[in-house]
């Protein structure tokens, strides 16, 4: 099905990461594991003290790091119980005929998974709305601050791996059209819906901003047939009749060919193949699919550059982590924080200045201070 030109067609790409929801109080993957060792682990455990042990056990071995490894480690674990607690050679002659430890350790490797799921929905769907509005009054670009006469915009497709509604509570009080994948219809909820896309109509003179959601939302549930609808704010996971539509931070391979992701990630090829620069705030780039669809369509697309914003990014490792030259890269290090509307209203905003550099180069302006392959600080 043929994507709009006015949608793909743009210009400029947005990719936010969990770096980019730290102002508002929400944690980095880093972060998240090791609040839920130290605060949520009890809580989520009740009573159980074996079980309690084994949590503190498990984590404490595969390290707090990385949610995304730990996650990928008891998803394998509890997979690999199952896998042979149904083999009946290896029940019979290595465990004497009794799966029961099998079955004990698949199931406690899959609470352990379930209970950071549950803290995953309860943390993210929190947010802040004024805080929200606040940050993404920063990125200037929902507010039609972009440098026109570079880079001619009225289309921002905003691509995010967040699950939290930061962006739908800035963009409803900033006052900007949002096309967020859901529709009305003759039904009691909002649905969501690839046709919101793949039938996107420009409203001239305005932003437009495109919202995709790359890994889904916490207001985003499936029924059992199939049908993806807007849930209400505040609920626990799954919420009967619905199962949560997300992916979850895992380096477990990731359902890409389902809904909402499959349209998801086709948008976002769509758009990269055209665009002449994707800015990404705080995302760490270690997704290997979506590492794969950039390198791809850096190949397919020869002006394309990245530009990503980060305390610790680098172009050298971003360069080896894309597969791409480093001459395309370019970081501005530093964090995006709330900023002042004093500051923002001088026009010294610090990510939107950056982003505006690394246009000037990106079009080869001689008077810009930023040059791709190269570190900068914000």
């Amino acid at each position: 099905m043929p994507l709009p030109e006015a949608l793909t067609h743009s210009p400029l790409v947005i990719l936010t990461g969990a770096g980019a929801s730290t102002p508002l109080g929400l944690d980095t993957t880093e972060r998240f594991l090791k609040r839920f060792y130290e605060t949520q682990l009890r809580e989520r455990v009740g009573d159980d003290q074996e079980f309690y042990a084994f949590m503190t056990n498990r984590l404490g071995v595969m390290g707090l790091q990385d949610i995304e490894v730990v996650l990928a480690g008891l998803e394998a674990n509890a997979d690999w119980a199952a896998k042979l607690a149904s083999d009946h050679q290896f029940v019979a002659k290595v465990l004497s005929g009794n799966p029961e430890m099998l079955n004990v350790f698949g199931g406690w490797n899959s609470k352990l998974a379930n209970a950071i799921y549950d803290e995953v929905i309860d943390h993210y769907g929190n947010v802040d709305a004024v805080k929200a509005t606040a940050l993404y009054k920063g990125l200037g670009l929902l507010e039609h601050q972009i440098v026109q006469d570079m880079v001619p915009l009225c289309t921002l497709p905003f691509f995010t791996l967040n699950y939290d509604t930061a962006v739908e509570e800035a963009c409803r009080s900033l006052g900007v059209r949002l096309v967020d994948g859901f529709v009305e219809g003759p039904f009691t909820e909002r649905r969501w819906d690839a046709k919101a896309y793949t039938d996107f109509v420009e409203v001239p003179d305005i932003v437009n901003c495109v919202l995709v959601k790359l890994h889904g939302s916490v207001r985003l549930g499936r029924r059992e047939d199939g049908v993806l609808v807007e849930l209400p704010a505040g609920l626990r996971r799954d919420p009967s009749p619905y199962r949560h539509a997300v992916l979850y931070p895992s380096l477990s391979p990731k359902a890409l060919g389902d809904e909402p992701f499959r349209s998801n990630y086709r948008l976002l090829r769509a758009c990269l193949r055209h665009a002449r620069f994707i800015v990404v705030v705080g995302c760490s780039m270690r997704d290997q699919a979506l590492n794969d669809l950039v390198r791809e369509c850096m190949d397919e697309n020869e002006e394309l550059r990245l530009v990503a914003i980060a305390p610790d990014a680098d172009v050298e490792t971003l360069a080896r982590q894309i597969g791409c030259d480093v001459s395309k890269l370019g970081v501005s290090r530093g964090s995006w924080e709330i900023e002042d509307n004093a500051t923002l209203s001088a026009g010294r905003g610090l990510v939107l200045n950056a982003i505006r550099r690394w246009m000037m180069s990106a079009v080869s302006r001689s008077d810009s201070p930023h040059k791709f392959g190269t570190n900068v600080d914000l």
